[in-house]
């Protein structure tokens, strides 16, 4: 080996000597220029000085002998990098299938911090490329010291500083590419197939086992933190390459079971105790009675007969019976003192007979979908929130339905009394301008104020106010994160809001409907969901979750008095009108489920389960202002339990 400096940048470089006398490549600055070999100089005798001759001509130097004739510098198409003699240059394509290795470098430690972050290695004639983005950071050139540190890490000198780098390359070996990176940078390798580094498929199907855990769970925390952590582990198992592949792929195998065993446990016992708290199963020991022997009787005298204890009947549910069939629908009202329904799908409004639910009319919207309504029954005037049906969200019944619009007001009396013709369009008589996306609205008992819940952001949502005389707008206020509902209590004299001030816990707002103000914030033990209230201050929220709990607020004292389980998810509920039972849907399980729960009269008692129907239960469902019937966009009605009229 020979050294030489580049003539441009002036590093020093080592050149085989099986290609002196060839042009060589700077690796640093790419320059190409040519080398000499050194030679010992020849013993000259001594001569008198002679006077310096003239450089030869081009003619003379083309007449000289060859043996005597410069050596003719290669073309620079043919100059020779910078490698060890004992191998020929790296390409890209070079090598076995897939070409040479690629890989990812993680900078795990730079004293200067020049290198930092996740780079893209690869394979050049000058050494090891990192590139990050589309910028070239970084070239280590052959011969640059380096050291193997264990697993995937290894030490290169730079510029006279350490860095420590992480490779890290998917479904690989790559302890050994990390080790097999030093050794050809000292120039012991001259290529690093691809090929040669890739996991066999029955490892990755070992290494992806655990994944399992977090899809079957329907995701969560714990699980995902079990199935990728296992996921991990097996990873570096498979990478063992000193440990025979039996017991790599034994030790993977048992690992994933063992997860998917610990996640099963978990989840059954999870749900057999909110099973015993839904059901109010008393899991207590009892003292067991003894039984006394019964006086002797006088001889003569017959016994009389044993009555003996019977079991108490379990009543029949008096709750959530199927009703009669009714339009799929993305939203409703219904006025029970004009005998009439009506359900909006699409673009279309379809007039109903109340109770029967016997269609009697069908209507247009044009070019617009209505989501969200209300019905003024006094004053006779519909609210629809519409929107473009192409920005419609949630449009299939599992789902909650959501859009982007304005309110329209429609004559609500012409519906009423039926004066329209079939297939006719609905012109709105007057359109509040919002262009928001509206989750929800609430018309107040003497229909003066419409409020509505704006989560166009739903990092700043937002209760809005309507004059419906004037049908402008009448105030806003901000609500706290993540407000998923509000609700009105039926006396009209407050609002609550249900949002989560922090990640993982919730809190109920208290808010005045007359000045639009924020007045109190209760905590909740949990994040909020569902949300209806009674005259009385007493809050009911469903908590946001896998299995979870309802709980009973008393805003007044500002603690939770009930809670319960048997929900799962997103749970939206819903008060009776007479306030003594509460409707829950759960719609996050196969088969979904409606819950009918009877509230007790006496604080601190435990509400019991009336009625559940199975496969029944939507995001979003109507009880009707008597009392009679749950309605559901699926497009089914229950006929709810008689005592739930006003």
């Amino acid at each position: 080996m020979a050294s030489f400096a580049c003539p441009q940048c002036k590093q020093t470089l080592l050149v085989a000597d099986a290609v002196l006398g060839r042009n060589v490549k700077c690796p640093k600055c790419g320059t190409i220029f040519a080398t000499r070999a050194p030679a010992s100089p020849p013993a000259v005798p001594s001569a008198p000085a002679t006077p310096p001759k003239r450089p030869a001509s081009a003619e003379q130097i083309a007449k000289r002998p060859a043996h005597i004739a410069p050596p003719r510098p290669k073309p620079v198409e043919d100059a020779v990098d910078l490698l060890p003699a004992d191998r020929s240059p790296v390409s890209n394509n070079q090598g076995s299938k897939g070409g040479h290795v690629t890989f990812t470098a993680i900078v795990r430690n730079d004293p200067e911090k020049l290198l930092k972050g996740r780079h893209q290695g690869s394979l050049s004639p000058e050494g090891v490329r990192l590139q990050q983005g589309k910028k070239r950071t970084a070239l280590i050139p052959l011969g640059t010291p380096a050291k193997y540190l264990g697993g995937s890490r290894l030490a290169i000198e730079l510029d006279g500083r350490t860095v420590q780098l992480q490779i890290a390359k998917w479904i690989s070996y790559q302890n050994r590419l990390a080790e097999d990176l030093v050794s050809y940078l000292h120039g012991d390798r001259s290529s690093l197939p691809n090929s040669s580094y890739i996991l066999p498929w029955y490892f990755v199907v070992f290494v992806l086992l655990p994944i399992g855990i977090p899809i079957l769970t329907l995701g969560g925390a714990l699980p995902g933190a079990v199935g990728f952590g296992l996921c991990g582990i097996n990873a570096m198992i498979v990478q063992r390459e000193k440990w025979p592949g039996v017991l790599r792929g034994f030790l993977a195998a048992g690992l994933a079971l063992l997860g998917y065993l610990g996640i099963g446990a978990l989840v059954l016992g999870t749900a057999l105790l909110h099973y015993y708290r839904a059901e109010g199963v008393d899991t207590k020991k009892r003292p067991v009675s003894v039984q006394r022997t019964p006086p002797a009787v006088p001889a003569g005298n017959p016994p009389a007969p044993r009555e003996e204890p019977k079991p108490p009947s379990q009543p029949k549910p008096d709750d959530l019976k199927p009703g009669p069939a009714i339009p799929r629908f993305y939203t409703a009202v219904v006025d029970p003192q004009a005998h009439l329904a009506l359900f909006v799908e699409g673009q279309q409004l379809v007039r109903c007979d109340y109770p029967a639910f016997k269609q009697t009319g069908a209507y247009s919207l044009g070019e617009l979908s209505a989501y969200a309504s209300v019905l003024d029954q006094a004053r006779g005037l519909l609210y629809l929130a519409v929107s473009k049906p192409q920005m419609l969200q949630g449009t299939n019944s599992s789902q909650r339905l959501l859009g982007m619009g304005d309110i329209h007001v429609h004559d609500g009396r012409a519906l009423r009394e039926g004066k329209l013709k079939d297939g006719a369009v609905l012109q709105p008589t007057a359109v509040i301008p919002l262009g928001k996306k509206i989750a929800r609205l609430i018309l107040s008992p003497d229909g003066r104020w419409l409020y509505y819940l704006d989560i166009t952001n739903d990092k700043s949502p937002k209760i809005g106010r309507v004059d419906t005389m004037t049908h402008q707008s009448a105030g806003e206020i901000a609500l706290l994160e993540k407000t998923a509902e509000i609700c009105l209590t039926p006396d009209g004299k407050t609002l609550y809001a249900a949002g989560q001030p922090m990640p993982g816990k919730g809190a109920v707002q208290v808010i005045d409907p007359a000045e639009l103000k924020v007045q109190k914030e209760v905590p909740l033990p949990g994040s909020p969901y569902g949300l209806d209230a009674t005259d009385q201050g007493m809050v009911f929220v469903s908590l946001r979750g896998q299995w979870t709990d309802t709980v009973a607020v008393d805003v007044k004292q500002g603690t939770v008095t009930m809670r319960w389980g048997g929900m799962y998810g997103a749970c939206p509920v819903r008060l009776a009108p007479d306030q003594k039972r509460l409707y829950v849907a759960v719609t996050e399980l196969s088969p979904s489920m409606l819950q009918a729960w009877k509230l007790p009269e006496n604080a601190g008692d435990k509400p019991q389960k009336a009625a559940e129907e199975r496969g029944a239960a939507t995001p979003q469902f109507l009880i009707t202002s008597d009392g009679r019937f749950l309605l559901t966009r699926a497009g089914k009605s229950f006929r709810l339990a008689g005592d739930n009229g006003p």
